[in-house]
């Protein structure tokens, strides 16, 4: 009896074939989770003008503004650390290691000092 085939490393469909089905294997969560994160912030907005008031609504809208520019930043901190970690680790990885253990801390830092709720 022969031994099993050795499981694959990674997806290769992602690099090979169709570009378009490769680009939507990859956005698909991400655009489900925003669906699902305006829904939220719509109902948010229902309930707490129904329940509290038009200056509790007011308040929600005000503090969005603070809370998008956190996720802005700790977003762009990570796309710019998805093309650090691309290049290093095209020369060596423990230099892809650093780079995403830095950015690890910076994100982890920028949180905690962050107005989210959760946030400690």
């Amino acid at each position: 009896m022969p031994p099993p085939p050795a499981p694959r490393r990674f997806d290769r469909s992602l690099v090979e074939g169709p570009l378009l089905r490769a680009v939507w294997k990859l956005a698909w969560p991400a655009m489900r989770q925003n669906v699902i994160a305006g829904l939220q912030g719509i109902m948010d907005h229902a309930l707490v003008g129904h329940f509290v008031g038009y200056a509790a609504n007011a308040a929600i809208g005000v503090s969005m503004q603070i809370i998008l520019v956190v996720i802005t930043f700790i977003g762009s901190l990570y796309s710019g650390t998805a093309v650090l970690v691309a290049r290093a680790a095209a020369i060596a990885t423990v230099a892809a290691n650093a780079i995403v253990g830095g950015a690890a801390s910076a994100g982890f830092g920028a949180r905690s000092g962050s107005p989210l709720p959760g946030a400690s």
